[in-house]
């Protein structure tokens, strides 16, 4: 789609276009030069820092600058579409895209994406500056990524007071009639949203809800309720479409059901014993530039120098 772009801009090869290449006219008077194909007039260029640099725009948004030592910056203010992106890649020796997994947009200093594993990665952010060929990063945007990671040994201590209701639960629930859970599960939501539980759950701590269960030691219950309230994918088929067939009712009870209602609880466990300020967590902390990115499960943070940065995502 871009294939008009300059592929992987120098700084030079600007400086030489600018001599052979007529400006558009602009009401300002500034210079502004085709970015690709002259018909495409919302994308250009211009000169910056006294013409020590080269600003590249779409659609009159900052999206690249390309400084003299051939070390490029991203500017743009918010962050980049998917037209940005393809800008990018025909600019420079790799691509940039968004990956909620690692916390945002992400570089890749590659061009063959099956060698992208082994390449140098940066998260994307503004201010992020590296040498275009080499993807090394410039002395002003040295950073460094700190992730939290669940400590284990902190977990277990939160998650110890349910781990037997849900191993009870789970046992019971593998002799006992599919049909009759599936119902269960059914009356169970109906209760719910009559009580007007259901909506804005999220905001509310779960762990109210499973008290009475936990001083019954009701598994089922537990499970049941969990079930409920987390809308279980499979569970929310089977009310659309009627009786569950054979194959969904052979892992009712069993796996998947159980241990994606268990982690689903545990996750918003940990979530709020975060959210609430708990010590369950503990930094790692990786300079940049990476060539394994570190994942944003429990949240990730930016530095450059002291200063924390916003990652665009």
């Amino acid at each position: 789609m871009f294939e008009d772009i300059p592929y992987r801009s120098k700084f030079e090869h600007f400086v030489e276009l600018s001599q052979k290449c007529k400006p558009y006219r602009s009401a300002d008077g500034g210079e502004r030069y085709p970015l690709g194909r002259r018909a495409y007039s919302k994308r250009y260029w211009t000169f910056s820092d006294n013409k020590q640099s080269v600003t590249a725009y779409y659609d009159n948004v900052e999206l690249l600058k390309i400084h003299s030592d051939d070390t490029v910056e991203f500017v743009a203010p918010a962050g980049y579409g998917q037209g940005d992106c393809g800008i990018l890649a025909s600019m420079l020796y790799g691509w940039a895209q968004i990956q909620g997994q690692y916390g945002g947009a992400v570089y890749y200093h590659v061009r063959n994406y099956n060698e992208k594993e082994n390449s140098i990665k940066h998260p994307v952010f503004k201010g992020l500056r590296f040498h275009i060929e080499t993807g090394t990063l410039h002395e002003s945007s040295k950073y460094e990524v700190h992730t939290l990671n669940l400590d284990t040994k902190k977990t277990k201590i939160l998650r110890e007071p349910y781990e037997g209701l849900f191993k009870i639960g789970a046992q019971l629930m593998k002799v006992m009639d599919k049909n009759q859970i599936c119902q269960e599960i059914r009356e169970t939501r109906e209760k719910l949203k009559a009580q007007s539980m259901l909506r804005g759950w999220a905001d509310r701590d779960v762990r109210e809800d499973l008290k009475e269960y936990l001083s019954n030691n009701d598994g089922v219950g537990a499970l049941i309720h969990l079930g409920a309230l987390y809308n279980y994918k499979n569970i929310m088929t089977w009310y659309r479409w009627g009786s569950p067939g054979s194959r969904d009712l052979a892992s009712l009870g069993e796996k998947p059901y159980v241990t994606y209602v268990k982690k689903y609880f545990l996750d918003e466990l940990y979530s709020r014993e975060i959210a609430n300020g708990g010590d369950v967590c503990h930094t790692s902390v990786v300079e940049g530039p990476l060539v394994k990115l570190p994942t944003n499960r429990w949240g990730q943070k930016i530095f450059v120098g002291s200063n924390e940065v916003a990652r665009y995502s």
